[in-house]
């Protein structure tokens, strides 16, 4: 962080890949991730193998999740579903605005 120049108050981007995403309709969950935020499904788009799945944060930001169409149906996936959008530390990269 230090070779950034960051300090705390500035803003950032933080980038990751829609599949190091996990969505959780369990929103207690004891799995370990150093990044949870918790919204509802905004927008589903189901592909051949793999759904995009939009999730909405109480502070209007989106995370985008990819999963597989069949986990998708599993967990009753759908608009405004409550969910927690999870990923490791190790999965982001910091840009600076």
């Amino acid at each position: 962080m230090q070779a950034m120049g960051l300090v705390e108050g500035m803003e950032v981007y933080a980038l990751f890949k829609a599949g190091a995403v996990v969505l959780s309709t369990d929103t207690v969950l004891g799995i370990s991730f150093e990044n949870r935020f918790c919204g509802v499904i905004r927008h589903l788009h189901p592909g051949d193998l793999y759904t995009e799945a939009s999730v909405r944060m109480h502070n209007e930001k989106i995370i985008t999740a990819v999963v597989n169409n069949d986990v998708a149906e599993q967990m009753g996936l759908m608009t405004d579903t409550p969910v927690c959008a999870m990923f490791n530390a190790a999965s982001v990269i910091l840009a600076l605005v």
